[in-house]
Protein backbone atom coordinates (compact mmCIF):
# COMPACT_ATOMS: atom_id res chain seq x y z
CA UNK A 1 0.00 0.00 0.00
CA UNK A 2 1.24 3.34 -0.88
CA UNK A 3 1.28 5.83 2.22
CA UNK A 4 0.42 9.04 0.03
CA UNK A 5 -2.41 7.66 -1.40
CA UNK A 6 -4.13 7.71 1.87
CA UNK A 7 -3.15 11.70 2.31
CA UNK A 8 -5.48 13.54 1.22
CA UNK A 9 -4.80 16.66 -0.77
CA UNK A 10 -6.14 18.85 1.33
CA UNK A 11 -4.33 17.93 4.38
CA UNK A 12 -1.25 20.03 5.42
CA UNK A 13 0.85 18.85 8.07
CA UNK A 14 3.55 16.88 8.74
CA UNK A 15 3.49 12.98 9.44
CA UNK A 16 5.68 10.18 10.70
CA UNK A 17 4.86 6.99 11.68
CA UNK A 18 8.10 4.78 13.41
CA UNK A 19 8.45 1.53 14.85
CA UNK A 20 11.12 0.53 17.32
CA UNK A 21 12.78 3.36 16.96
CA UNK A 22 12.92 3.16 13.30
CA UNK A 23 11.28 6.13 10.78
CA UNK A 24 8.63 3.83 8.11
CA UNK A 25 7.57 7.04 6.93
CA UNK A 26 7.83 10.38 6.91
CA UNK A 27 6.03 13.81 4.44
CA UNK A 28 5.32 16.99 5.06
CA UNK A 29 2.49 18.35 3.16
CA UNK A 30 0.80 21.55 2.93
CA UNK A 31 1.81 25.19 4.10
CA UNK A 32 3.53 26.24 7.45
CA UNK A 33 2.50 29.69 6.47
CA UNK A 34 -0.81 29.59 4.40
CA UNK A 35 -0.88 33.51 3.48
CA UNK A 36 2.77 33.45 2.43
CA UNK A 37 3.16 30.06 0.86
CA UNK A 38 5.62 29.00 2.91
CA UNK A 39 5.64 25.22 2.59
CA UNK A 40 6.17 22.31 5.39
CA UNK A 41 9.27 20.42 5.71
CA UNK A 42 9.98 17.43 8.07
CA UNK A 43 11.86 19.97 10.09
CA UNK A 44 9.52 22.49 10.44
CA UNK A 45 8.45 24.13 13.93
CA UNK A 46 4.66 24.62 14.61
CA UNK A 47 3.92 27.20 17.34
CA UNK A 48 1.44 25.64 20.43
CA UNK A 49 0.08 28.38 21.13
CA UNK A 50 -1.89 28.12 24.26
CA UNK A 51 -1.93 24.40 23.75
CA UNK A 52 0.98 23.64 26.77
CA UNK A 53 -1.21 25.17 29.44
CA UNK A 54 -3.18 21.82 30.11
CA UNK A 55 -0.30 20.30 30.14
CA UNK A 56 1.50 22.14 32.40
CA UNK A 57 -1.55 22.57 34.53
CA UNK A 58 -2.03 18.43 34.77
CA UNK A 59 1.37 18.63 35.63
CA UNK A 60 1.29 21.06 38.61
CA UNK A 61 -2.46 19.62 40.11
CA UNK A 62 -0.18 16.11 40.24
CA UNK A 63 2.23 17.90 42.02
CA UNK A 64 -0.51 19.20 44.22
CA UNK A 65 -1.77 16.03 44.60
CA UNK A 66 1.48 14.21 45.90
CA UNK A 67 2.03 16.33 48.21
CA UNK A 68 5.19 18.15 46.22
CA UNK A 69 2.91 21.68 45.87
CA UNK A 70 0.32 23.25 46.99
CA UNK A 71 -2.10 25.86 45.71
CA UNK A 72 -0.60 28.30 48.26
CA UNK A 73 2.50 27.84 47.76
CA UNK A 74 4.19 30.92 46.62
CA UNK A 75 6.58 31.23 43.46
CA UNK A 76 9.04 33.46 45.56
CA UNK A 77 9.47 29.36 47.29
CA UNK A 78 10.09 28.15 44.22
CA UNK A 79 12.44 30.90 42.26
CA UNK A 80 15.52 31.47 43.91
CA UNK A 81 16.60 34.34 40.98
CA UNK A 82 15.32 37.92 40.88
CA UNK A 83 11.67 38.10 39.49
CA UNK A 84 12.48 41.74 38.23
CA UNK A 85 8.94 43.56 38.79
CA UNK A 86 7.18 39.79 39.57
CA UNK A 87 6.01 39.48 42.64
CA UNK A 88 6.73 36.47 45.04
CA UNK A 89 3.80 36.29 46.90
CA UNK A 90 1.49 35.31 43.83
CA UNK A 91 0.64 31.54 44.59
CA UNK A 92 0.41 28.63 42.78
CA UNK A 93 -3.67 29.28 42.99
CA UNK A 94 -3.50 32.42 41.53
CA UNK A 95 -1.07 31.51 38.58
CA UNK A 96 -3.32 28.45 37.73
CA UNK A 97 -6.30 30.50 37.91
CA UNK A 98 -4.78 33.74 35.82
CA UNK A 99 -5.83 36.01 39.07
CA UNK A 100 -2.38 36.90 39.67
Amino acid sequence: MNINQLIPDSFSGNIMISKSNSIIYEGAFGYADIPNKVPNRINTRFATASAGKVFVSVAILKLIEAGRLSFDSTIGEYFNFDLKAIDKAITVKELLTHTS
